[in-house]
């Protein structure tokens, strides 16, 4: 409705019109289109994965012989040396459908699980609740959000560190249920302040 075709059309036209037209986005849009971006630079964060993957010598969705398979590579994960004996919140199994398509399973572990055992059993009983409809060409057991290294030792005494690791592990946790997470931690501001508010603030506990 404008005549706009290029960001040059943008840039000369108000900000005003610009927002009419397109709401609030419209300011956003003018902004760029004059080379101003207030929006702080945010790395891409990528999520390590461990896969383990199967093929099928013909399509099936039999519960009796998928079982099986997904176990096997569940354990066969767990054995990696790539995990390198972290713990491990998220488990997903997929499948190639044989008319097209992607067959997905997700399962989130109430807390980090550092053995298969207790993988496969949570892994087990989403599979029972939630198989696939179709036949699967194959099947592909993915870990993924990884927990620290299970070898660190805490000091017997060093119960505050402790602590403090139980806190972490269950914000991280938390994490892969939810984008945002309102956990915050209390930072000394003026702690002689006679204003109780200026003691003290809270400020998020980024882990």
């Amino acid at each position: 409705m404008l005549g706009l075709k290029t960001l040059g059309d943008i840039a000369v036209l108000p900000t005003s019109a610009m927002q009419a037209q397109f709401g609030p986005m419209g300011c956003r849009y003018w902004e760029l289109a004059n080379g101003l971006d207030y929006e702080p630079v945010v790395p891409r964060i990528r999520e390590e994965q461990l896969t383990r993957h199967l093929e099928f010598p013909s399509p099936t969705y039999d519960i009796d012989g998928l079982l099986p398979a997904v176990k096997r590579l569940v354990f066969s994960a767990y054995a990696s040396k790539e995990r390198d004996g972290r713990p491990v919140r998220k488990a997903i199994v997929r499948g190639k459908l044989d008319r097209g398509g992607i067959w997905e399973l997700p399962v989130t572990f109430r807390e980090a699980l550092i053995d298969a055992d207790s993988a496969w059993f949570a892994i087990k009983n989403a599979f029972m609740r939630r198989p696939p409809e179709e036949p699967i060409e194959g099947v592909e057991v993915v870990l993924t959000n990884f927990g620290r290294e299970s070898g660190k030792q805490l000091s017997m005494f060093d119960g505050g560190a402790k602590r403090w690791q139980q806190i972490e592990e269950a914000v991280a946790q938390l994490k892969v249920h939810e984008a945002e997470v309102p956990v915050f931690r209390i930072l000394s501001v003026d702690p002689d302040s006679r204003v109780p508010e200026d003691r003290a603030i809270l400020v998020p506990l980024d882990v």
